[in-house]
């Protein structure tokens, strides 16, 4: 890949995760100041969610009674 190739690539990448993170944080899997575990952990939190919620395991709205409770 060419430089600038690699860093429109990149940027795409910091983008999107970006983007994630902010998903993340308004559904309430991410805490206030969430370092990369956090991430992390809210990630695979967001995957199972995601994919319970495809096979209507879960009703429509916010997966969570209370956000600001800790996913462990």
């Amino acid at each position: 890949m060419k430089p600038l190739e690699t860093h429109l690539e990149l940027s795409c990448h910091q983008a999107l995760l970006s983007r994630v993170k902010e998903v993340l944080d308004r559904e309430g899997f991410l805490p206030a100041h969430a370092g990369i575990e956090d991430v992390k952990h809210a990630l695979v939190a967001w995957v199972d969610f995601v994919e319970t919620s495809r096979h209507g395991h879960v009703c429509v709205g916010s997966h969570r009674d209370d956000p600001g409770k800790p996913l462990h």
